[in-house]
Parts: structure tokens; C-alpha cells; sequence
């Protein structure tokens, strides 16, 4: 069978990837390692780019990462232009809105680069795969509209009267709302207050 693997390529290398190495072999390993992939957005991480790249770094120190914090659109184009997106292996989108999706998908589908297409929603998620000339594109079906904008890019790239809108009244709740709420009950009653961060500090290690 073409699929068959070698089992002296199964066998470990004492290295990080050891657990793929096991289920993949070291030969598709290495191509995994060699491999350029472009992941877009990172969900609420894309804006902290630098510090995901500092911190994967440190897990494997044989990672080479160019953080980059612009955003996927055409006014963006000189950085990520076509030259760039030749250079790729692979797509990995972990964008928050459609629009920025869509963008991807094209720029993938017309430089015909393998793209996975990722995103969540409160407890829900879903993962497309897109293969050149074997499954549709993302841009191929389109997803429901958007009821409210994404946090991550209210927080970190707000480009939209949405977007500001948003923001504005996230902070006016939190300043003058919740903080005032957390203020009086503690006021209220230090003990009763006090108990019930522990709890909530329970329930978030379990």
C-alpha cells in the first residue's frame, strides 16, 4: 500500500515530536517540520503574536517564527503580498470574522495552498478542511451574519463603528457597572464576598 509505514520509521528519536513520530513516521515528520505555514489570527492570541512566538519558541527551540501583527486585508498587501503567499506550504486561519476569512481563502485559492479553516464560538467550533482541486473553498458556502462583533477584534483591532461601539460600552459596563457592583458587595458583607471568589476560584481549577 502506498500508506504503509516503515516500523524502524515509527521508532522514537528521543525528540519532541516523538508521540507524531509514532503515529506518522519520522520521514512525514520531518516534511511537517520543513514545512512554511502561515497561521492567521489566532483568535484572541493574534493580537499577541510576539508573545505566542516567544512562548512556542521556548517549547521548541528549533521553531523559526516571524511574528507579524497586521491585519488580513488588502490594505495589508505590501507585507502580505503574492510573493509571500508562494512561499507557503500551508494555511492554518484561526481568523474571527468572515470577511477576513474570505480574504484568506482567496489569496489560498488562487495560489492553490492547502488551508485549514478553524473558528469558535462560545462552546461551539468548526474545522474545514481545504485541499487545491480535491474540496470546496471556504468562500464556496457561506456562513450565517455575524450578530455581534468577535472581543478579540473589538479589543485588539476595532475597524468599525460596530467594532468602537462595542468597545465604548464594554468599558462604560465595566467602569460603571461591575466594578461599582463588586465595590458595594464587598462593602456589603467582606466575609460573604470573600467566600464567594474561593468558591468561584474552586470552580475554575476543577
Amino acid at each position: 500500500s502506498m500508506y504503509a509505514l516503515d516500523p524502524k520509521d515509527l521508532k522514537p528519536l528521543n525528540s519532541c515530536c516523538d508521540a507524531q513520530i509514532s503515529v506518522f513516521g519520522s520521514k512525514l515528520q520531518k516534511k511537517m517540520r520543513d514545512s512554511n505555514i502561515f497561521v492567521v489570527g489566532s483568535g484572541a492570541l493574534g493580537a499577541k503574536s510576539t508573545v505566542s512566538a516567544t512562548a512556542a519558541s521556548a517549547i521548541n527551540s528549533s521553531l523559526h517564527i516571524d511574528a507579524l501583527q497586521n491585519r488580513a486585508c488588502p490594505e495589508t498587501e505590501l507585507v502580505l503580498n503574492d510573493a509571500f503567499l508562494e512561499g507557503l506550504d500551508a494555511v492554518i486561519n484561526a481568523l474571527d470574522n468572515v470577511n477576513a476569512r474570505i480574504y484568506v481563502d482567496m489569496g489560498c485559492l488562487y495560489f492553490q495552498k492547502p488551508f485549514l479553516e478553524s473558528g469558535t464560538l462560545g462552546p461551539k467550533c468548526n474545522t474545514q478542511m481545504v485541499i487545491p482541486h480535491l474540496t470546496e473553498n471556504y468562500g464556496a458556502s457561506r456562513d450565517p451574519p455575524e450578530k455581534q462583533a468577535p472581543m478579540c477584534t473589538v479589543h485588539y483591532f476595532p475597524h468599525n463603528i460596530d467594532h468602537c461601539l462595542t468597545w465604548a460600552r464594554s468599558k462604560f459596563e465595566g467602569l460603571l457597572e461591575k466594578t461599582p457592583n463588586e465595590v458595594n458587595s464587598f462593602i456589603s458583607n467582606p466575609a460573604e464576598y470573600a467566600a464567594a471568589m474561593r468558591k468561584a476560584g474552586d470552580a475554575q481549577a476543577r
